[in-house]
């Protein structure tokens, strides 16, 4: 993947739809020569200029603020020309119309990025990092995303890497000199620095984890059999009425989704269809829902009568959901003549009265993130599914080494050499610094146009 010698790109930057404010970006060789022919001014370097931005025929399109950056110090690294107008989609489309008239070609997504990258201003997780600025959902995944633009996600995985590679050092100097007799996988030294690395990478990654709950938010589910107050307990939690409620059994035909936050922590709460033996066949397939919504849930929450207990149902749902965190939840309290403690409940709840909602919210947090401190502020750790899926190979090659024999083979190095190789290429291509065309591509495709 390499850069175009001549190559201007051009796009609308600024979102869909009307606003007091658009902007459209240049960035490439033309820039600067476009700055002048649709300002009719020479702009100076990095200062706000108000100007006519005017057609072919010096017709006035609109007029605005017009920012030149000369390369290298602009985002992309090349010179870039940024045009703020009124935020019309038709004055800008006539904006950038007249861009592309004069010599520039519109932007593939994310090709902005992708030149920043190119020209070496970011690496890939300050990149992806801007894009789950733009996306976040909350105030907390917002920050965290701010915290891995600013490098520090990228430096955690650079020492790492260089870890790796003192490893790599030690078993080619082995190779090199194997007429040493020095196995150097058995040394203690070797060993424990190898437990160690592998100890704090499933820290990472375990970190890395908790914190993609900031971004991607946690499914959370709540099943249960018919009447046990599953689509109070969601208008409850979400204090709108998302879900009918009705004494009236299987009202629930469908999964309800709704949107909540927990401490700055995104939830999807769904309500599903309550489980019993029916005929009904459009309650059969709602069923047939709850159990797909259960396998692709992160917490279940199972509610319960707490006059009735834990029943056959809710048993032969806990038995089959063993590999799901999962909180048992007793409701209907304000019905019960006086209080009752059982320990088989994780909490009691009234959906009605609002009583233990709190606690229960809590819980939730709590068991999703096995007690865990989700927090941008004091965790540096901001990370997607593709760089934990890098770290889970890297930990994987790390720990086949040390199941490797205790013997001195030039075969058996050269094995664990090509693992700590194979592990060093898999954080690189968490940063981007060894170039994997398929994967780069695979990931600007996914940004805005624009950016």
């Amino acid at each position: 993947m390499n850069l175009k010698d001549g190559d201007t790109i051009a796009a609308i930057a600024s979102a869909t739809g009307k606003a007091g404010i658009g902007v459209v970006r240049i960035s490439g060789v033309a820039a600067s020569e476009i700055a002048t022919k649709i300002t009719k001014t020479i702009l100076q370097t990095r200062t706000a200029h108000y100007s006519r931005f005017v057609d072919e025929h010096n017709q006035v399109i609109d007029e605005g603020i017009a920012i030149l950056y000369k390369a290298p110090a602009s985002f992309t690294g090349e010179d870039v020309l940024e045009l703020q107008a009124h935020g019309s989609p038709i004055v800008l489309d006539l904006i950038l119309e007249r861009v592309l008239q004069l010599g520039a070609r519109l932007a593939q997504p994310g090709e902005f990025s992708q030149r920043a990258f190119l020209n070496h201003k970011y690496d890939l997780v300050q990149l992806e990092a801007i894009a789950d600025l733009i996306n976040s959902s909350s105030r907390e995944a917002a920050r965290g995303a701010q915290r891995a633009l600013q490098g520090e996600m990228s430096h955690l995985f650079s020492q790492i890497a260089e870890r790796i590679k003192t490893f790599r050092v030690r078993i080619e100097a082995e190779l090199d000199f194997s007429d040493e007799d020095i196995d150097i996988l058995s040394l203690p030294e070797f060993e424990k620095n190898l437990t160690d690395l592998i100890h704090d990478i499933e820290q990472l990654k375990k970190k890395a984890q908790h914190s993609l709950y900031l971004y991607e938010g946690i499914k959370v589910v709540i099943v249960g059999r018919v009447n046990v107050g599953k689509s109070s307990l969601l208008n409850r939690l979400t204090n709108r009425a998302e879900a009918i409620v009705n004494a009236q059994p299987g009202t629930t035909r469908d999964i309800v989704n709704s949107n909540i936050a927990v401490d700055g922590i995104p939830l999807t709460i769904s309500d599903t269809a309550g489980l019993r033996e029916t005929n009904d066949v459009i309650e059969q397939e709602g069923m047939r829902r709850t159990r797909n919504a259960v396998q692709a849930s992160d917490l279940l929450l199972l509610l319960v009568d707490a006059r009735d207990g834990i029943c056959a149902t809710a048993r032969a749902l806990l038995s089959q959901c063993k590999a799901k965190p999962t909180l048992i939840v007793a409701n209907k309290i304000d019905l019960l003549k006086a209080p009752t403690e059982n320990a088989a409940f994780d909490v009691q709840i009234s959906a009605k009265t609002g009583a233990g909602i709190d606690l229960l919210k809590q819980q939730i947090k709590a068991r999703i993130t096995h007690g865990n401190f989700l927090d941008s502020e004091r965790s540096v750790v901001f990370a997607n599914r593709r760089h934990i899926e890098a770290l889970h190979t890297v930990a994987q090659l790390l720990s086949e080494i040390t199941k490797h024999p205790r013997c001195q083979s030039t075969q058996q190095l050269e094995l664990v050499a090509e693992n700590f190789r194979l592990a060093q290429q898999a954080l690189a291509d968490i940063t981007g610094t060894y170039g994997n065309e398929e994967l780069l591509s695979d990931i600007f495709s996914r940004f805005c146009i624009g950016k």
